[in-house]
């Protein structure tokens, strides 16, 4: 995080909580004296476990305004990177309107970050009017652990939409899903025997073409690409971006559920296609490594549905090859969503939905 770009953000008497990774410390003590308005908080996150989500909520005097993006609190996220954000205005109650937080988006919002230890009561949420978001949209969090499967409040996977559908369209900046994965992710969106999944990742002629920065942003782990490119079930459509004149890599995340031709369902949000994220699923618990939180929305207008690479995505020809790079894992410093290691308890023993 750039100190000076999230100061220069912000109004100089507004107060600003930044729930931090455990590495933050790139906020020097000399960025804390120049924004004394600045708190930090460093909710508990155990070895090989993310914080992977981007939640922002804004105060207003007359709403509170929820933002869920794929981007991170950087300078070149916003100009180097094409993202999405879907945002939500959520007006002060009036005075007649009884309370409305037993809703279920501001009652997963409560519970996900009760999570990162910040209080419901300080969030003050029975203060605004949630039947201002449509009804059709869900929040989708995920939070590292293991944990009984709650219908009230579902985490990761089984929080999507349970539609049947025909087709998947999964485009993201990461993958590290593993073939069994695959399988249990699809079967978990009731993906049909003829469906298809596509997964939307640049081809490394893609990233070539993009240049700069585009290393530090995306990756396909090795057995993630052999998976994909092998599997009977997925298949591979390389990004290209809507303004056809300029090549710009998506760090965006956007899961798409077809049927009939249409989009049923979109989620757009932070979690890339892994394990991690999403959780796996054994009996009646589901255990996940990052926090995560994005939007689910159900039969999305077209006029709301602005993604950031051409759909249906063109797929790869042959001698197309996704852009593939070993990284170290860093997880001890909180800073990828890297791949499940063999040997790990949490591997493909967990993948298979029951």
């Amino acid at each position: 995080m750039s100190p000076s770009f999230l100061i220069d953000l912000l109004p100089p008497t507004a107060n600003f909580l930044v729930l931090c990774h455990y590495d933050a410390d790139r906020l020097t003590s000399g960025a804390r004296a120049a924004a004394p308005h600045i708190r930090l908080e460093f909710p508990h996150v155990a070895p090989r476990e993310s914080m992977h989500a981007k939640l922002h909520l804004l105060w207003h005097p007359t709403h509170l305004r929820v933002i869920v993006t794929s981007a991170n609190l950087t300078e070149w996220d916003h100009v180097g990177m094409r993202q999405t954000t879907v945002y939500y205005d959520v007006p002060v109650r009036p005075a007649h309107a009884p309370p409305t937080a037993g809703m279920p988006f501001p009652s997963m919002l409560a519970a996900f970050l009760a999570e990162l230890g910040v209080s419901p009561a300080d969030l003050g949420l029975d203060a605004f009017h949630w039947p201002a978001v449509p009804a059709n949209v869900r929040l989708v969090c995920s939070v590292p652990g293991e944990h009984a499967m709650d219908p009230a409040l579902p985490l990761g996977l089984p929080a999507l939409p349970r539609t049947a559908l025909d087709g998947l369209t999964y485009q993201c900046s990461s993958v590290q899903a593993y073939p069994s994965f695959v399988q249990a992710f699809t079967s978990g969106l009731i993906l049909s025997d003829a469906g298809r999944l596509t997964v939307v990742f640049p081809t490394e002629a893609r990233v070539a073409e993009a240049g700069r920065g585009a290393a530090g942003y995306l990756h396909m782990a090795p057995h993630a690409a052999d998976a994909l490119t092998g599997g009977d079930r997925a298949r591979l459509g390389d990004v290209v971006s809507p303004d056809a004149a300029r090549t710009v890599l998506c760090h965006s995340k956007v899961l798409l559920g077809q049927r009939d031709g249409r989009v049923a369902w979109a989620y757009m949000g932070s979690a890339n296609f892994s394990a991690a994220a999403w959780g796996t699923v054994r009996g009646k618990t589901i255990t996940m490594r990052n926090y995560e939180v994005g939007i689910a929305i159900t039969d999305p207008a077209p006029s709301v549905l602005t993604l950031p690479f051409v759909h249906p995505p063109p797929l790869y020809k042959e001698g197309d090859r996704p852009y593939v790079k070993n990284i170290a894992d860093r997880r001890g410093s909180g800073s990828y969503d890297t791949p499940e290691r063999p040997g790990w308890a949490g591997n493909d023993n967990l993948t298979e939905l029951n």
